[in-house]
């Protein structure tokens, strides 16, 4: 694709990431990387069903790093090519298709806004972090101020609210949770207050969930019920449950009880009328009978 090329190939920390590789590329000219950009970006290799994602330099500046996408994306949609990448984690991405629209843009500033992740692996590559921060939203810069630390600026508040509500308590590492918060807090109360209320809003969707999952209730006919643990759901539900269903059974074996009688007297009224006919016809049979002997008999 490119005439000369330095690779470096790493993989990612997380744990439920260990099968996804990190490749470096390094070309010699912007006109290689853009079109390696619009060849590779969303390319499924193999069996995989996940898009290739690529990205720009960390420490690329935010304002170069929009305008190159801009062009890349220009000459893509000349070539009829989308591109859809991929998310990091699918429990991130459910988050935030919830708080995304709930959040109140009228009380979040328009401004860059600096989040500080913390307890983050030591041995994390910048491009992953990236890939980490970026699902929260847009990122303006991104640079690791500790080992264990990294300061993300978001280009607004709303997407910076959007990381703390989505990322928060990740566990890049299992039993290893990150921390998200605002690195100027007293600036972000009113976001703050927002950030709660759609925190519990999500809590109690998932609270009413779980509490579907747990009360709802197997077909009586399942060989486990009545086995082992009580069921979860009221005795009025379990006898309004019963009740409905023998009142069906009896409905359906009194209309089966209806057919066999009318299968029953129909297969009764149909020897009637053959007895009736054979009674009929016995006579015209023995005549026929009897016009064949005297044929025979002139023969």
């Amino acid at each position: 694709l490119v005439y000369d090329a330095d690779i470096s190939l790493t993989g990612y920390i997380c744990s439920r990431k260990q099968h996804w590789n990190l490749a470096q590329i390094i070309v010699r000219s912007k006109e290689d990387a853009c079109n390696l950009m619009i060849k590779l970006r969303g390319l499924r290799i193999g069996n995989s069903n996940l898009g290739l994602r690529l990205y720009w330099p960390v420490e690329t500046e935010y304002r170069k790093r929009a305008l190159l996408n801009k062009m890349v994306e220009a000459r893509m949609h000349k070539l009829n090519r989308n591109c859809k990448g991929c998310f990091y984690d699918k429990a991130i991405e459910h988050k935030k298709a919830f708080a995304y629209p709930k959040i109140d843009k009228k009380k979040c500033k328009p401004v860059p806004t600096n989040v500080i992740i913390s307890n983050l692996p030591a041995s994390m590559h910048q491009i992953e972090l990236f890939h980490l921060a970026n699902q929260g939203g847009i990122i303006f810069s991104l640079e690791k101020i500790e080992n264990d630390k990294a300061r993300v600026t978001y280009l607004r508040q709303h997407d910076a609210a959007v990381a703390l509500i989505c990322l928060d308590k990740f566990e890049i590492l299992n039993d290893q949770p990150i921390l998200v918060e605002f690195e100027d807090s007293e600036k972000t109360g009113q976001v703050m207050d927002e950030i709660t209320r759609v925190r519990n809003l999500f809590e109690n969707k998932q609270s009413i969930y779980s509490s579907k999952l747990r009360f709802s209730k197997p077909s009586i006919f399942s060989p486990n019920v009545g086995k082992g643990k009580p069921q979860a759901s009221g005795i009025k539900t379990k006898t309004f449950r019963k009740n409905q269903l023998t009142s069906a059974l009896q409905t359906q074996s009194s209309k089966l009880d209806k057919q066999r009688q009318k299968k029953s007297t129909g297969i009764s009224s149909q020897i009637q009328l053959s007895q009736q006919i054979e009674q009929k016809l016995l006579p015209a049979s023995n005549i026929n009978l009897k016009e064949s002997s005297l044929h025979q008999d002139e023969i």
